[in-house]
């Protein structure tokens, strides 16, 4: 993904620290990590398995937030 990520701050260190994406800066930087990607299917299927596990160790995420604020919605 591109630089411009600020609305995601959480979830692109999430991914970029399990090494499951990669931030580029420019149209020159994607094509070229781009091709690394696609020379090396390895590499490519580790961070896809790296950036589902940090999907799926996430997920839940509305449900908690429902029960956590269920007994303060109660109250009001």
């Amino acid at each position: 993904f591109g630089p411009h990520t600020f609305n995601f701050d959480a979830e692109t260190a999430l991914l970029l620290e399990r090494r499951a994406a990669r931030r580029v800066q420019t149209d020159a930087e994607l094509a070229e990590a781009l091709g690394e990607l696609l020379a090396d299917r390895a590499e490519a299927a580790r961070m896809g398995r790296a950036a589902i596990g940090a999907i799926e160790e996430n997920r839940g995420a509305t449900a908690r937030t429902i029960a956590a604020l269920d007994p303060i919605l109660r109250e009001a």
